[in-house]
């Protein structure tokens, strides 16, 4: 792995901080509002991982000085879609320590943030015996014709993209009749803009594993067909869902290994759940789903990339908008619906419960908030 620092100040994380890995190419139009929200939330350092940006990307991060860039030019798909790149980091600067990990369109949204900051709520999780943070990713849209809205890096992103959808299913994932039983809980997450442009729902809420087993047949194949074939597959093969559940924050410990983007089976899984508002869906991902590369270089070779620009051109410039829509302006929007908190978490916290369904009820009684201990009492480990 030919990974190397572009910065030259040293990584100094100061004890209980929390810093973010983040791999990186061509998010020059993003970078401006992720350093915000992060620093908003407290975030203490930020280690980049460029793969070859040509937009302006690596001289902007190297101006930061809360941020330490390296670059690996080695392929992305062969770094395990750069999770390989992101594991040496966490073992080299973040271990026995908390960290978020990433990416530029992702924006983390936990219970209180406007108030709690990242280090005290790690600090919480700990307390409580937790080494994982689940969450889901919540696409976020504008209103209109999601595909003319651009950003500019003095907009608000989440006023220029406010909305986002509250119909969403959780539950476990499906397992076939002849699955090896795991001690490891994985999420399922349906719901979202993405799966309405692809499908809708009712009718995904109904798919279990056997259909998710005819999906992953395309592996025996997609590998070895001319890449030109690929746009072909994408049209007749069963549509792919978006993986919206991921573990974003974790607890490094030596021989940490991130085994894809998206999870980790390093440690418990907290009984409060997070929220990475995601921001693609706008003029960005027209350009980003006709790249020449897109196909060569991602999962599946980019079948579910291919998929998706199928589906925004087939939609148009229709608004994503619908009668499930909410605008977000603080973490109480998602609070209330169950997004984050600790609604979620009862998949794997509570016995018999199969499935959680958002919006929690039509008039759901307010979460409490989160009760975190004093700072005495997280030094000591008493309750």
């Amino acid at each position: 792995m030919n990974l190397k620092r572009l910065t030259a100040r040293n990584v100094h994380i100061p004890r209980g901080a929390v810093p973010v890995v983040v791999p990186v190419r061509n998010e020059i139009g993003l970078l401006p509002h992720f350093l915000r929200h992060y620093r908003q939330l407290g975030a203490a350092a930020f280690l980049f991982i460029d793969n070859g940006s040509t937009d302006g990307s690596v001289e902007y991060l190297s101006e930061q000085e809360d941020c330490h860039l390296f670059q690996c030019l080695d392929s992305y798909r062969d770094a395990r879609y750069g999770m390989a790149w992101v594991t040496r980091i966490l073992q080299e600067h973040c271990e026995d320590r908390w960290c978020v990990v990433v990416d530029c369109d992702e924006h983390l949204v936990y219970r209180n943030c406007e108030t709690i900051d990242l280090g005290r709520f790690c600090a919480e999780m700990q307390a409580r015996g937790a080494d994982v943070v689940a969450g889901a990713m919540i696409d976020m849209y504008p209103g209109g014709d999601y595909l003319s809205v651009g950003l500019s890096a003095g907009d608000t992103i989440t006023e220029v993209m406010a909305h986002f959808d509250a119909d969403y299913v959780f539950r476990p994932w499906p397992r076939r009749p002849w699955d090896v039983p795991s001690t490891r809980f994985k999420l399922q997450v349906i719901g979202g803009p993405r799966l309405r442009l692809l499908s809708n729902l009712d009718r995904e809420r109904r798919r279990g594993a056997l259909h998710s087993t005819l999906c992953n047949q395309v592996d025996r194949f997609i590998d070895r067909i001319p890449l030109a074939w690929v746009r072909a597959v994408a049209t007749y093969w069963p549509r792919e869902l978006p993986a919206q559940q991921k573990h974003p924050i974790s607890y490094v410990r030596k021989g940490f290994v991130f085994h894809d983007g998206h999870c980790n089976s390093n440690g418990a899984l907290a009984d409060e759940s997070v929220a990475l508002l995601h921001f693609k869906l706008c003029e960005e991902i027209h350009k980003r789903l006709n790249q020449p590369t897109l196909l060569e270089n991602h999962y599946r070779r980019g079948l579910s990339y291919e998929q998706l620009r199928q589906s925004v051109l087939k939609w148009g410039d229709r608004p994503l908008t619908y009668a499930g829509s909410r605008r977000f302006r603080t973490s109480r929007d998602l609070a209330d619906l169950g997004l984050i908190g600790a609604a979620v978490p009862r998949l794997w916290t509570t016995p018999g419960v199969g499935e959680v369904v958002t919006p929690l009820a039509a008039s759901p009684e307010p979460q409490a908030d989160i009760a975190f201990a004093s700072a005495a009492q997280l030094a000591t480990g008493r309750d």
